[in-house]
């Protein structure tokens, strides 16, 4: 519930430093425990029709950036590879789809 709370809290923020240009809160974080964190939003984001797989490296080492931006270029990237990917479902003409997310086997796209 506090989880749930925290994000609520992120995602207001984003809102508003995207309507008002906030400045960026930078500090010194992992991205692999961002992603780690983002992981539930993004399957349910993207869809049951999707299945998402982590492939995180263990040395990826820290960066020093917003947290709150880099989750919402995650989100960003994750949605657009699922608009792609049910796009190119749709189309009369199949080629594999090599990403970080596949569809899942026996289920068809909303």
């Amino acid at each position: 519930m506090l989880k749930a709370a925290d994000r609520a809290a992120a995602l207001t923020q984003q809102l508003l430093a995207f309507s008002r240009r906030q400045v960026m809160r930078s500090c010194v974080m992992n991205v692999n425990t961002t992603v780690e964190h983002t992981e539930k939003m993004l399957r349910r984001l993207i869809g049951e029709d999707i299945e998402l797989v982590l492939s995180l490296s263990a040395d990826i080492g820290n960066i020093k950036a917003d947290p709150n931006h880099i989750e919402q270029a995650i989100v960003n990237l994750a949605l657009n590879a699922r608009d792609a990917m049910r796009r190119a479902a749709a189309s009369p003409w199949k080629q594999p789809i090599h990403t970080w997310m596949r569809p899942t086997r026996g289920r068809t796209s909303a």
